[in-house]
Formats: C-alpha cells, structure tokens, sequence
C-alpha cells in the first residue's frame, strides 16, 4: 500500500524532488517482452532468475504480455539446449500460473506442453523432466479451461501414472486426479474410457484385496489416503450404485485394517458417507 500512496504524493508538484525515485520505482519489474528476453538469450543464472520472476509476475500481465512469457516458458521447458533447471523451473512454473492466466487459448498451450513432457518416448530429453511436469499438471488440474478434449486427455494422462511404478509420481498423479475431479466431477460420466482405466488401475485392485493395499510397502501412507480420495471421487461422481458400494466396502475394510490412524479415520469417515 506505500507505493500507490507515494506515487499519489508524486502527483502533486511539491514533490517534484522525489520523481527520480519514482521513476526508479516504476522500472524495477521488467515488461513480458524483457522476461522473454532474459529467457532466450540470457546466461544460466539470467535465464533462471526470469523464469522465477515471471512466476510472479504473470498473473499482472493482460492476455497479450502473458502470451509472450507463456511462449517462452514453453521454449526453455521443451528445448534440449536450455539448462536443466532452468527446464525443470518452467515446466512448474507454467502448471503453477495457469489459474492466473487470462486466455483459455494460453492455457491449453501451457498444459498441452505438459501433456507433451508426461507423453515423451523413450529418447526424448523432455522424458527427464517428467516429474516436474506431473508437479506442474497436478497445480493445474483444477484450473482447466472449459475443454471436454482437454479434460480427458489430463485425465487419461494421470490415471497411466496411477500405475508407475515410482510411488512419488503415482501420489502426484493421484492427487491431480483428486483435484481435477473434485472441480470437474462430471469428467468421469462424460468420458467413459478415462472412468474404464481409472477403475481398472484403482478400484479393482484394491477391491480385490484391501488388506493388500493396507500392507504394500510401496504405498506411503500419503500415498494410500491419496487413493483413497480418489475412490471417494468416483463414488461422489457416479451414477452407478454398485460401483459407490464396491468403494463404501473398501472404505469399511481400510477403516478396521490399515496401521495409519489418519488414514483409517479417512476410509471411516467416507464409509459411513457413501451411500447407495
């Protein structure tokens, strides 16, 4: 609140003798065409400190400015040649800003580079960063534009990962799914391949043996409540009365067998909340 009140003093002339300072002021944050700039040509260290900056500056930006910074994110995420972190920084960084981002066009491009990391084959140099990209489409699942296309794609993209088989990518995954089906609970109703493969990666296994999942020592206890919720997610979501009994009676069985106490009050909770 110091700045608008000085640069309102600024105003009148008897303080013409602080107008250097104010335009000191007004040149400290760079313009998006500066950070883009700073992005592309600049050493490790200028590229990083824009990348960062432009984390905090984006959301102040109108649709054009943002467009520009968004484009450029999207260049050092995705160039081989870009430093490492310097990649690793953007892709989060261009998850995290998507709810700030005024053009539902900016924001599928943001998302679509993403999808693009999380899909890579085998050679491909975004394959490295696929964790900072899972990081980022997690912080933006709850932000999508209005885009039944893209809402399946994100969906279908973190139900895969559902499967991996490094436990920090499958929490990640479940916590975007999480998030993205609490914001578009209907996802599941209207894309119907998504809700096949999210059953059989989820539901049924844990269906088929909840003791199993309670003792899997792959499975954190942040990991398992966050399966958990997702299995609340699909009852919440569904049509289908059996499918909300298959998850109340894996909620029964989590709630009396897993070691967690935060975890068993969880599945409690949702057991006596599902209802058929």
């Amino acid at each position: 609140m110091l700045i608008p009140a000085l640069l309102l003093a600024l105003s009148s002339p008897s303080h013409a003798a602080f107008e250097p300072f104010a335009v000191e002021i007004v040149h400290i944050l760079p313009t998006p065409q500066e950070l883009a700039d700073a992005m592309r040509t600049g050493t490790r260290e200028d590229r990083l400190a824009a990348v960062n900056r432009a984390a905090g500056l984006l959301g102040g930006f109108d649709s054009a400015g943002q467009r520009i910074v968004v484009w450029s994110l999207r260049e050092q995420a995705e160039s081989s040649s870009a430093p490492g972190e310097v990649r690793g920084r953007a892709f989060l960084v261009l998850g995290e800003q998507v709810g700030w981002l005024k053009d539902d066009m900016t924001k599928r491009d943001a998302i679509e580079t993403l999808l693009g990391a999380l899909e890579a084959t085998p050679g491909d140099s975004r394959e490295g960063y696929r964790r900072h990209a899972l990081k980022g489409l997690w912080a933006a699942a709850d932000r999508l534009p209005q885009d039944a296309r893209l809402e399946d794609r994100v969906g279908s993209a973190l139900t895969v990962l559902v499967s991996s088989s490094d436990g920090v990518e499958r929490t990640m995954a479940l916590l975007g799914l999480n998030d993205l089906l609490r914001s578009r609970p209907s996802v599941l109703e209207l894309h119907r391949p998504t809700r096949g493969a999210l059953v059989s990666a989820l539901l049924d296994p844990i269906a088929s043996s909840p003791s199993a999942f309670c003792t899997d020592g792959r499975r954190n206890d942040d990991e398992r409540q966050a399966a958990l919720r997702v299995l609340a997610d699909i009852a919440w979501a569904s049509a289908d009365a059996s499918a909300r009994m298959r998850v109340r009676d894996i909620m029964v069985s989590v709630a009396q067998l897993d070691s967690n106490p935060a975890v068993r009050r969880y599945a409690d909770y949702w057991s006596r909340a599902i209802r058929g």
